[in-house]
């Protein structure tokens, strides 16, 4: 091969950071094509990337790369690939998923941007992540060769700094463009100083943590095409943006082969709608390393000691709504706080932020409830919380299930809709001075108003905790007293029955909280669902003996007479409520039983009994036969019940229904205010925005850093 055809093209050079970012991304979004579009943004740096873009994909038509060793990868076609994903990413972060004010993230393309700013990736594979204002970052064009050297003035007297082949120390005097540095862990205790240190032996770090990086987890990668993890190392299929397909794809090995079988090509099953022609999916590598991120720095206005995000708690304007206005507000470390210096009129607003507490959440009823429970539970036990515990409600929405199937079924004689009450409740301990949130859970409620049979039932649909409740002897009591007053509260209110999903997460998947502090129990396993049951179990146990429940069972047992679907409770985003469709088209492909138009429990149940029950009967059949496809038989009522119960029978572990103490219900119940939060009404939008910004559980300084920005989230704009 010519060894020309190998040089990847010259990159573009820009002098800002801000100026690269505005860029590439309108090259990558302009709707000119090859010319300029309207717009003024549209400039002749941003033709530039596209005659980058061009170039790399050039080479690609003559490249014979594909028929080289793996040893022996072309350095432009990987370029390309690169180029490939940043561009596929950057049109999906486009496309606005979510309300405006809730911030979007996308780390592949930071790093892969970063990438082309400074330097290529270090021997370990990993990306370093931009950090915003740290004199390592240089511009565009920065020689990079010296990316990590320091300006002359970068360092002052107090930084931290790390000595190569020493160890971290602060700054204790400047000369020029050299410095000494007096080493935090001296040889028994006495100063050690290292004496003119080189702008090339020295990069600053942390001031809190003496560390130059926090390496954030590894980014997770689905296929697009049935959402499957893939896996590390595993080879994947991606495609840039076609024709069919505005966002690009990434597709697993399994349905890569299926969309392109010669004999029968079957489309993805979340995919069926897109139309692959003009897609060109190349095999890659999953390689997570490569997407890592580190903490970002920010720099203390008052000491312009540099801290890592994490370290500092600051509440990071770009991962709060744009209305919170921060962006020119100055900055006080921890460090200045406590030492008086930070009291500045211009620091308050970020200090508000950082001293916010769930305390100062307004409460409810329920979360009053909750923890009048939760100080009763933890008295009666004779165990005492180690600081404040706080219950609040962040979230209530009044919203409305489609019974889509069943109406398909059974037409006007079942509501089309099942409204229900969306609720996200959260808890918080102070530890070491600052707030961690240890629990939440999502609940739906459905009540008198919703049409049977959900009538007056619960569906606590998510629940997830981390472990850093002090003592730890009380982390299971306060959990099973966050649910034992919850129960108390909908028992009051005339719930009748409280439905709980008991199936652990997945190995890598996150319910609510972002990558938590592993259980040296299980290490890298996820939990065993028997343990996970026995723990709800003794909850319910325990609500048992204070009278607050009457019965547990099984959904097996709880749906033991079933004779129609128009009795199974089905709730928005259930296991069910998502099988029963396709139990439904099995069943409309096998004959029907002799006993479709009989009596008894199950003709019984589709009609009143006697000859108005056999016309009824006619009559849903006729309009059954009218719209069904050619070759598919409604079956009767009983017969898909039957086909229903097996499959609840197939999954009794990992579902519970509490048979709540009707006597408790008080009359007439105050409405349950509502209450929006962009953030914390979905679940999902929830977890996906702590994914995206990098929130994290594993240690106690990042449990801090993400509870602080969910409760500058929950909170609203500093007023101060």
């Amino acid at each position: 091969m010519d060894k020309d055809c190998m040089q990847v093209p010259a990159r573009p050079k820009f002098a800002t950071l801000a100026e690269a970012n505005g860029a590439f991304r309108h090259a990558v979004l302009c709707e000119g094509g090859d010319q300029p579009c309207t717009l003024p943004e549209c400039t002749a740096k941003v033709a530039e990337f596209k005659e980058w873009f061009r170039k790399l994909r050039a080479h690609g038509h003559q490249c014979g790369a594909a028929n080289l060793p793996s040893e022996m990868t072309c350095p432009v076609c990987e370029e390309r690939r690169r180029l490939d994903l940043m561009i596929g990413a950057i049109r999906k972060q486009a496309r606005p998923r979510t309300p405006a004010h809730v911030p979007q993230h996308n780390t592949l393309v930071e790093h892969v941007l970063y990438k082309y700013r400074l330097h290529a990736p270090q021997a370990s594979g990993a990306f370093k992540r931009p950090r915003i204002d740290h004199p390592a970052v240089q511009s565009f064009d920065a020689d990079e060769e010296n990316h990590d050297d320091e300006s002359d003035d970068a360092v002052r007297v107090g930084m931290a700094v790390l000595v190569d082949r020493v160890g971290a120390g602060e700054v204790a005097a400047v000369r020029g463009d050299v410095c000494d540095v007096e080493l935090f862990d001296g040889d028994g205790g006495g100063k050690v100083i290292i004496r003119d240190v080189q702008p090339t032996e020295r990069r600053i770090v942390c001031a809190t943590c003496h560390q130059e990086t926090i390496e954030m987890a590894a980014p997770k990668l689905r296929c697009d095409g049935d959402e499957r993890v893939i896996g590390v190392g595993e080879r994947f299929f991606c495609s840039a943006p076609w024709a069919g397909c505005s966002e690009g794809a990434n597709l697993c090995r399994l349905c890569f082969n299926r969309l392109n079988d010669p004999a029968n090509p079957e489309r993805p099953r979340l995919m069926e709608q897109i139309d692959f022609d003009g897609a060109k999916f190349e095999p890659i590598v999953w390689q997570p390393d490569a997407a890592k991120a580190s903490d970002q720095y920010v720099r203390c206005d008052v000491c312009n000691r540099w801290h890592h995000y994490i370290c500092a708690r600051f509440p990071a304007p770009e991962q709060l709504p744009s209305s919170y206005v921060l962006d020119d507000d100055q900055f006080a470390c921890p460090r200045c706080v406590d030492e008086g210096r930070g009291e500045a009129a211009s620091c308050a607003r970020l200090r508000a932020l950082q001293e916010r507490s769930a305390a100062d959440l307004p409460r409810t009823d329920l979360s009053n409830s909750i923890e009048r429970v939760v100080a009763e539970e933890l008295r009666s036990a004779g165990l005492a919380l180690e600081g404040g515990i706080y219950v609040r409600v962040a979230s209530t929405e009044r919203l409305s299930f489609p019974a889509a199937v069943l109406q398909q079924r059974y037409g006007g004689e079942v509501a089309g809709e099942l409204p229900y009450l969306s609720m996200g409740i959260f808890v918080w301990q102070q530890i070491d001075g600052h707030d961690v949130c240890v629990m939440g859970m999502y609940v739906q409620e459905y009540g008198a108003d919703s049409p049977p049979p959900n009538t007056n039932r619960v569906y606590l649909s998510y629940l997830d905790t981390v472990r850093y409740v002090l003592p730890s002897t009380c982390r299971t009591p306060l959990f099973h007293a966050v649910l034992i007053g919850y129960l108390l509260d909908v028992a009051t209110r005339g719930m009748t029955h409280v439905h709980l999903w008991v199936a652990p997460p997945q190995s890598g998947t996150d319910y609510i909280f972002h990558v938590k502090q592993k259980d040296e129990a299980h290490r890298n396993r996820p939990m065993p669902a028997s343990k996970l049951r026995s723990w709800y179990e003794a909850m319910l146990s325990r609500a048992t003996a204070k009278g607050i429940v009457r019965g547990v069972t099984t959904l097996d047992e709880h749906v033991k007479g079933l004779t129609s679907l128009r009795d199974f409770p089905l709730f928005d985003g259930d296991f069910f409520a998502n099988k029963l469709p396709e139990l439904l088209d099995e069943s409309s492909k096998e004959p029907p039983e002799e006993s479709s138009v009989g009596t008894g429990a199950a003709g019984a149940a589709d009609g009143s009994a006697g000859a108005s029950g056999a016309a009824a009967r006619a009559t849903r059949a006729s309009r059954g036969a009218a719209t069904a496809e050619p070759g598919l038989v409604r079956q009767s009522s009983g017969a898909v019940a039957k086909q229903v119960q097996g499959e609840v029978r197939g999954h009794r572990a990992h579902f519970l229904v509490a048979t709540l103490n009707t006597d408790l219900a008080v009359p007439a119940p105050a409405p349950r205010p509502l209450l929006s939060n962009a953030l914390f009404d979905s679940r999902a939008r929830l977890n996906g925005t702590m994914r995206e910004w990098q929130w994290q559980w594993d240690e106690l300084r990042r449990a801090h850093f993400s509870s602080l920005m969910m409760l500058a989230h929950l909170g609203g704009p500093p007023t101060t």
